[in-house]
């Protein structure tokens, strides 16, 4: 009986071709790697030591011309929300879907008008709104609308989701067209690169919370476009990455289902990153995330 490692052998010349694309790839990041160290800066005037706190928050999840697209509504949930609005309804209870335009009256004696931003069922089937308040974008509010006063506003141009999509597009264009003739474009990055954009940026974010907690400061280098972390402090963020692993691996939630499964064994659960994986981010760090820093 053949051994589960012969099955699993992958056999033909497309082996021959990757083994090859990763020696290539391999020499290419070692010349690089030689030309980078030869070429560091010296440690000059010009470099200024910031805050690890302070660099954490000026670090973003994500830049503004990244295009994040919002995850579909599946099947499962879809059938879930269509039948708690339809037991609601049944019950004659208030369902507004999400995006409704709507003005609730507040203990100041007014009117503010507010969109509906999700929905949940609460423990006696009546239908909780959260709501976010004309000049409050970072902070909702949940309503029980069958106890508020409240009235439904019509759609108006310029006004709900359309409008507000339209008006923050306007914002970004006067801020595109606000920066300095020295100042590169943000030109627009597409769903794949800017998921992994955001993917660096929440590494940094954890490899800066690391160093905010040991009180350390970050070398800035200062240049025409202004302060960017140093070459040799990205060099230290990549080695971070092949080190250092937040959250676990999947591998070490497995658990055997059948007797004499490889998964009984201990799972080696990796600490680090491999090698390409760290090379990508490296360079998604050059070229893209230090110049929004």
């Amino acid at each position: 009986m053949p051994s589960p490692d012969a099955a699993a052998r992958h056999t033909g010349a497309g082996v021959a071709r990757r083994q090859a694309h990763h020696e290539r790839m391999r020499d290419e990041r070692a010349r690089e790697a030689a030309a980078g160290n030869a070429e560091l800066p010296p440690e000059d005037d010009a470099v200024e030591m910031v805050s690890a706190v302070q660099l954490l928050d000026s670090v973003a999840e994500a830049g503004p011309n990244y295009t994040l697209l919002r995850s579909k509504e599946t099947k499962a949930k879809r059938r879930k929300r269509q039948r708690e609005d339809g037991r609601a309804a049944l019950n004659g209870h208030t369902v507004l879907p999400t995006g409704s335009r709507l003005e609730i009256f507040c203990d100041t004696e007014r009117w503010y008008p507010a969109t509906v931003m999700g929905r949940e069922e609460d423990g006696d089937g009546r239908i909780a709104h959260q709501v976010e308040y004309d000049g409050y974008p970072d902070r909702r509010w949940w309503h029980m609308l069958d106890d508020e006063r409240w009235r439904a506003v019509p759609e108006q141009a310029g006004t709900g989701a359309g409008g507000a999509a339209a008006d923050a597009e306007d914002d970004e264009r006067q801020d595109e067209a606000a920066r300095g003739d020295e100042q590169p474009m943000l030109a627009p990055h597409g769903p794949a690169l800017s998921v992994q954009l955001r993917r660096v940026r929440l590494q940094l974010r954890e490899f800066l919370a690391t160093q905010a907690a040991a009180g350390k400061s970050v070398p800035m280098q200062r240049t025409a476009l202004g302060l960017h972390p140093t070459m040799r402090w990205t060099i230290r963020f990549g080695k971070w990455l092949a080190t250092t692993r937040v959250r676990a691996l999947r591998a070490s939630r497995w658990h055997a289902t059948e007797r004499g499964d490889a998964r009984e064994e201990e799972p080696t659960v990796r600490t680090g990153r491999g090698e390409n994986t760290v090379y990508v981010a490296l360079q998604h760090m050059k070229n893209h995330v230090t110049g929004d820093i």
